[in-house]
């Protein structure tokens, strides 16, 4: 039988149907669904179910649960940012949302847009002092 690759964002990438790769728990459907997406999750029950690997009364429960669920919606926008201290728009930008939407995510989705901002200066701070940490290294080697 061959082996089946669901791939729809970098956290999924080289997933096997088979491997248990079916969500059980609220959360785990939930992150599911963000990441990849309802006809994407549901897809992936069917076919667990269709080829065997996870039983009818499985799939069916994460079927019922997956559709009573709202889809997750991140709460930040890059404009939401911009007025921050130090942050254009650009390429930096991108990779910032990118870590607060990684942190939103891994802390299950609850956080509002005021604690992403929080969070997004919080991990300025540590890139500033990281930066700064690096010239100061840098002097002393030179001095």
């Amino acid at each position: 039988m061959p082996e089946y690759k669901i791939e729809s964002k970098p956290e999924n990438k080289g997933q096997n149907v088979g491997q248990n790769s079916l969500p059980q728990s609220i959360d785990e459907i939930r992150r599911a669904l963000y990441l990849e997406k309802r006809t994407a999750l549901q897809d992936r029950i069917v076919l667990a179910a269709s080829l065997g690997l996870a039983s009818e009364n499985t799939s069916v429960k994460i079927w019922k649960q997956l559709k009573a669920m709202k889809e997750p919606q991140f709460p930040l926008k890059g404009r939401d940012l911009l007025g921050i201290e130090k942050v254009q728009q650009g390429p930096e930008l991108g990779r910032l949302i990118e870590k607060v939407e990684r942190w939103w995510i891994d802390r299950n989705f609850v956080d509002s847009r005021e604690k992403c901002i929080e969070q997004a200066k919080k991990i300025l701070e540590n890139v500033n002092r990281n930066v700064n940490r690096n010239v100061n290294r840098n002097v002393n080697l030179k001095g």
